[in-house]
């Protein structure tokens, strides 16, 4: 059904942010503005809402994704943008675009994941056995502890459903306050069009219950791999995971070469297939993985497909070169990976990969507004280079 939007009672602009050190019992303590200048503010904009009910949003938010990461990470510098309301079915929709400084104050050494790692090894006998299993460990944590208490600037998306009743107007907010129940979203931006809701579950935590048994299969893996097209393909072609990581994050705020402005369709795939070609695989004209030769020209179609209609596409192409491979430990997945929608034609690339949170970065038919998005986990398959 086409959304109906509803017209601005007032185009005024208000700032809200969260004082960086309360605690997830003290979540709802909003900073005061009087004494904001330690604490880099973004612009609120006005959807007829009013400052005390973002306000009480905003904390609702907060206090969840402390209850939610709070025992891993350390949350602030909280900032967020409300989008202008959207009626349907006399409801009301409002996105929200909340940013923290997400700082991972676990040792990854001392993640159930790591430690079903460390477990798999000690019951490994063979000495040759053994290195792999311990290269596979200390890979990991080469690449986990940078993350270690070091701030990391991420985005989370929502969108909140309000009751409109019977008018369609924004009067229909007036009588939301404190007593008033709404529900909230994971958003997960496709197109201007389109957009994957889930929502979010009651008292949410982080699911680290399989991570263990996880890590241990690892290193199951590590051990009993095989796979000689890898190993060849390793040899043959050299990627840079941070060069794409870097890439993506440099230029996940500009303009898509493929658009709704310019009616060329979205830019998902032609982005992730720029930040691959960053990382260092080669052009392939033959394989059709290639870049537009000029402006307003479409580029190879493996190049600038998801690969989700089967006919042809990014993904399918570096996993059928035997650059990357599904991974279904979740865990494991690391910037530079690829994440591929599972239920629309979309993909991503991952921007951050701690073994317990993704991040990833991606284009749209439009201008996107964040990078290093915090996947809220479901309706998505990840690939990761061999």
């Amino acid at each position: 059904m086409k959304k109906q939007m509803i017209a601005l009672a007032v185009a005024s602009t208000m700032l809200v942010a969260f004082h960086p050190g309360a605690s997830a019992q003290g979540g709802n303590e909003l900073l005061d503005r009087a004494v904001a200048p330690a604490v880099e503010q973004t612009e609120v904009i006005s959807s007829s809402l009013t400052l005390e009910q973002q306000e009480r949003i905003l904390a609702d938010i907060k206090e969840q994704l402390q209850a939610k990461y709070g025992s891993v990470y350390k949350l602030d510098n909280f900032s967020a943008t409300f989008e202008a309301p959207v009626v349907e079915d006399h409801m009301i929709y409002i996105d929200l675009n909340v940013d923290a400084d997400m700082t991972l104050t676990r040792h990854p050494a001392d993640s159930p994941y790591v430690q079903g790692m460390e477990a798999a090894l000690a019951e490994v006998t063979e000495d040759s056995e053994r290195e792999l299993a311990q290269l596979e460990i200390d890979n990991f944590l080469q690449e986990v502890e940078p993350y270690y208490n070091t701030p990391s600037p991420s985005a989370f998306l929502y969108r909140i459903q309000l009751d409109s009743g019977n008018e369609l107007n924004t009067n229909s907010l007036s009588s939301f306050d404190e007593n008033s129940s709404y529900e909230l979203f994971h958003r997960a931006d496709i197109t201007e069009e389109e957009a994957i809701l889930t929502p979010v579950k009651p008292a949410e935590t982080l699911d680290e219950s399989s991570a263990s048994e996880l890590g241990r299969q690892s290193i199951q893996s590590a051990i009993s791999s095989t796979n000689q097209l890898s190993q060849v393909m390793k040899a043959a072609v050299s990627y840079d995971r941070i060069a794409a990581r870097d890439y993506a994050l440099d230029h996940g705020l500009d303009e898509p070469e493929f658009s709704k402005a310019n009616n060329m369709g979205s830019d998902c795939a032609n982005f992730v297939s720029k930040a691959l070609r960053a990382g260092g695989f080669p052009v392939d004209k033959a394989g059709k993985w290639y870049p537009s030769p000029k402006a307003g020209s479409y580029a190879g179609e493996n190049w600038m497909r998801t690969g989700y209609y089967n006919n042809g596409g990014v993904v399918p192409y570096m996993v059928d070169k035997g650059y990357f491979y599904k991974q279904t430990k979740q865990n494991k997945v690391n910037a530079g990976s690829i994440l591929s929608r599972t239920d629309t034609s979309h993909v991503a690339l991952v921007t951050y990969g701690d073994g317990s949170v993704i991040k990833y970065t991606e284009h749209s038919n439009v201008k996107v507004k964040k990078t290093n998005v915090v996947y809220a986990g479901e309706k998505a398959e990840f690939y990761m280079p061999n």
